[in-house]
C-alpha cells in the first residue's frame, strides 16, 4: 500500500480552537479531516471498498498518476443531488432552492452562546431562512446571572458591590457589564473576556487578580 494515497487542502485551514474561538492552522491535522470526512460521506461499506471507490473520484493535481507528494490526487465529491421537497433529504435536512441543508436554527436553545447577558431566539426556525437572534438583557433581574449596564447590588443580587470604572476588574464585572475595568480580547470578547469567571490564555497577562 502506497504511503501517501490522496491529497487535500492542509495550509491556512480555519478551524476551532479553544473556549469557542476559531484559527487559521496548517499541517495533516487540518488535511486529514478532509479526506476522513468524505470518505465517511461516500461510505461504500467497507475500508476497502470506499478507499477504492475514492480513487475513482479523484482530481489529478501534481504529476500524473500516483506521486509521493499527493498520492493519487484530491479526491472530489459528486454534486449534491437536488430535491424537489423535504422528503427527498435525509432526517433533520431540508429542501432549500432544490438542495438539502440543516437549517441554521431549529430551536431557541441552538443559538444558545452560554452568555446570561443576552437572551438567544431562533427566527424562523426549522426554515430555510432560520437564523439566530441575539438581544441583550438590560432589566435589572434577580439570579439571572447577569448584571446589565446601569444595574448594581442594590437593585439586581447578580452585581456585586462594585465600581465600575475604577480600572479594577473586579468580582461581580466582566467585559460585557464593565468593558473599561475587563478587558476582553477579539471581537465580541469571543476569545476571552476579563472576570467571566473561565480559565482562559490572556487571563494571567492582562486581568487584574481579584
Amino acid at each position: 500500500m502506497k504511503r501517501i494515497e490522496f491529497a487535500s487542502p492542509g495550509v491556512s485551514v480555519e478551524s476551532t480552537l479553544n473556549n469557542g474561538c476559531y484559527g487559521y492552522m496548517s499541517g495533516t491535522s487540518m488535511a486529514t479531516p478532509h479526506v476522513s470526512g468524505l470518505a465517511a460521506k461516500l461510505w461504500q461499506g467497507t475500508a476497502q471498498e470506499t478507499r477504492d471507490y475514492l480513487r475513482t473520484v479523484i482530481k489529478d493535481i501534481y504529476s500524473t498518476g500516483y506521486d509521493t507528494a499527493t498520492g493519487y490526487g484530491l479526491p472530489i465529491a459528486e454534486a449534491v443531488p437536488e430535491c424537489s421537497s423535504d422528503a427527498d433529504c435525509f432526517s433533520g435536512e431540508i429542501c432549500c432552492d432544490s438542495k438539502c441543508i440543516i437549517p441554521s436554527c431549529s430551536y431557541d436553545t441552538d443559538c444558545d452562546d452560554n452568555n446570561a447577558c443576552t437572551t438567544d431566539s431562533c427566527n424562523y426556525a426549522g426554515t430555510c431562512d432560520a437564523y439566530c437572534i441575539y438581544e441583550d438583557v438590560t432589566a435589572c433581574q434577580n439570579d439571572d446571572g447577569c448584571c446589565p449596564a446601569g444595574c448594581d447590588y442594590t437593585d439586581d443580587n447578580d452585581c456585586a458591590s462594585t465600581v465600575c470604572g475604577n480600572g479594577i476588574c473586579e468580582l461581580g464585572e466582566d467585559c460585557f457589564s464593565c468593558l473599561s475595568d475587563c478587558a476582553c480580547l477579539g471581537r465580541n470578547c469571543e476569545r476571552a473576556c476579563c472576570g467571566d469567571g473561565i480559565e482562559q490564555e490572556m487571563d494571567s497577562k492582562k486581568c487584574q487578580v481579584y
